[in-house]
Formats: structure tokens, sequence, C-alpha cells
């Protein structure tokens, strides 16, 4: 089970990357913007910021993994179903 000290501790092993909130949330940052977040609407969901054109082979790769809600459509971002569940560290 993945939590978001693994995501933490694998994001800041990346050069430019810092420690932040982003909606009251954890969040990792590179130039002050977020490219990992624990979503403030989804319980228990990662917030992924992706390439666009990527976003929706993500989604298709693993539907049961990766989604996106109305309140993210339209945005660059993909979630992570229950990071707890989801993903293996």
């Amino acid at each position: 089970m993945a939590t978001w000290d693994d995501v933490r501790e694998l994001g800041l092993a990346l050069p430019g990357v810092e420690e932040s909130t982003s909606y009251r949330q954890p969040s990792l940052k590179v130039g002050g913007r977020a490219f990992a977040t624990m979503s403030p609407h989804e319980d228990g969901a990662l917030v992924l910021r992706v390439d666009p054109d990527e976003l929706p082979l993500i989604v298709a790769s693993d539907p049961r993994a990766f989604y996106v809600t109305p309140h993210y459509e339209g945005h660059p971002l993909v979630l992570v179903k229950r990071l707890a569940d989801a993903l293996d560290p």
C-alpha cells in the first residue's frame, strides 16, 4: 500500500522539487507549480499533473486506478483512486 509519504519520498528525490500545500493538502511543486497533490475533493485520491495529450491514455491504461471527475475535467490532471489501494510502493 502506497501512502503520501511514499509519494513525498520519491518526489523529493527529483531535482527542484519542494514540499508545499495546495488547497490545504500536501503537495509537491517544481518552480511553484504543483505536480502531485492529495485531492481535497476525492477522499484518499492523489492528483497528478500530466501531459494533456497523455491524460486519456493514462486513464485508458487502467481505469480501475486512474480517473477524472467533473471537477477536474478540462485540466491536465488525473486522479489515482485511493492511493493506499491503487499503488504498490
